[in-house]
């Protein structure tokens, strides 16, 4: 049972919300478990309702603050009323907004901008790679042609021709030394 303090101050503050009570009230109480296991008593669950605890010697005390239902409600309360109730929001991913969108453009684009900048490298190494073919396609015709007059002039070397050593010209001069390695 309430003191007579605590029914005055309880109407007090049921006066300053606007509501009155009728002067005999039969209330049903209903108990809600917080999310902790404790049962709060409520005569109903909405804006203005009474809400109290019951102690284990079965004194019932105003509820005082903010509380959280088993199923995520917030009910706040003062001097035993219920002045909010605060259903639990359900999680919503929020919608695309301008910003995201520009942000995709932007990512995009950057995308597109650096496909443009392999393509242009891929041109320019496949430009290099057709460069240096050639270039050994040159270098391989010069070692063939290197090749061939090295054979033609060990030809010539195998060939006996006899001359006389002041007929001979400045390259077979060249050629005798080295083969004989004449000094002379």
């Amino acid at each position: 049972m309430l003191s007579k303090e605590t029914k005055d101050a309880l109407k007090s503050a049921l006066l300053k919300l606007g509501i009155e009570l009728p002067a005999t009230q039969v209330v049903k109480l209903e108990d809600v478990a917080l999310i902790d296991g404790t049962m709060l008593s409520v005569d109903k669950m909405e804006v203005g309702a009474m809400a109290t605890f019951t102690g284990a010697d079965g004194v019932a005390v105003p509820a005082e603050g903010e509380f959280e239902l088993a199923d995520g409600t917030k009910v706040i309360c003062m001097a035993g009323v219920i002045t909010e109730i605060m259903t639990k929001e359900a999680d919503v991913q929020p919608e695309p907004t301008e910003s995201v969108e520009s942000d995709m453009k932007a990512i995009l684009s950057r995308l597109e901008a650096l496909e443009k900048g392999y393509a242009a490298k891929q041109t320019n190494l496949e430009t290099q790679l057709s460069e240096t073919k050639k270039g050994l396609s040159v270098a391989l015709s010069a070692i063939d042609a290197m090749d061939k007059n090295a054979v033609a002039l060990n030809l010539e070397a195998n060939n006996k021709v006899e001359k006389n050593y002041n007929d001979l010209t400045p390259l077979e001069l060249f050629k005798l030394r080295k083969q004989n390695k004449f000094v002379g």
